[in-house]
């Protein structure tokens, strides 16, 4: 990491870090989209139960994107957020708010 992308990460407020995570969740949702969706074209023709049937009839039974994503709209992708780290970052915030 470079100087200047260590300062800026120190003077980050909560707001654009908050922001920035929620960027990065999607970019990852969609990476996992990408994996997902490889893995269902390679495995489509081969995968079937007992009875000779595909498992999967259609994609979203597979990766239920819109799920996913709406885990992170409502906040449920922060759920590993410890309450002392949240008190962490408002303090962190104000003292970058009060520019000590």
């Amino acid at each position: 990491m470079e100087c200047d992308d260590l300062y800026e990460v120190e003077t980050m407020s909560l707001y654009e870090y908050e922001a920035r995570m929620y960027a990065y969740r999607l970019k990852e949702l969609d990476k996992e989209y990408d994996i997902h969706l490889n893995a269902w074209l390679n495995n489509i023709v081969g995968s079937t139960n007992k009875d000779g049937k595909p498992k999967f009839k259609e994609f979203e039974s597979f990766f239920d994107y819109k799920k996913k994503l709406q885990e992170i709209e409502t906040g449920l992708g922060n759920k590993n957020i410890k309450p002392q780290h949240k008190r962490m970052a408002n303090i962190a915030a104000e003292v970058n708010v009060r520019g000590g």
